[in-house]
């Protein structure tokens, strides 16, 4: 199974507090997602590696798209490790 790729624009991004954290999510098509990781569009490969290995292994999986970044979510549902907000954006490089 690949993943979702969508124009970030057709997304509706949201903050959620879980256990003493601040996370992202975002809904689309009457589901919700959390973020996994944000890449630089010179690392896009990267997103696309991330995402097609989380939609493997079974997680329903979105790629957004926008002209500084790409976004890999995956379903609320998702067993995968979510960092917290703060803590994402300190890891991501840095977006211009």
């Amino acid at each position: 199974m690949l993943p979702v790729i969508l124009q970030e624009t057709l997304t509706a991004p949201f903050n959620f507090y879980r256990e003493g954290s601040l996370y992202q999510g975002m809904s689309c098509q009457k589901r919700l997602y959390k973020l996994i990781s944000i890449h630089t569009v010179e690392n896009r490969l990267q997103a696309y590696r991330s995402g097609c290995k989380l939609s493997n292994q079974g997680d329903r999986t979105v790629i957004t798209v926008s002209a500084e970044h790409y976004k890999v979510w995956v379903a609320v549902g998702s067993q995968a490790i979510v960092q917290p907000l703060a803590l994402l954006e300190s890891q991501s490089p840095k977006l211009s």
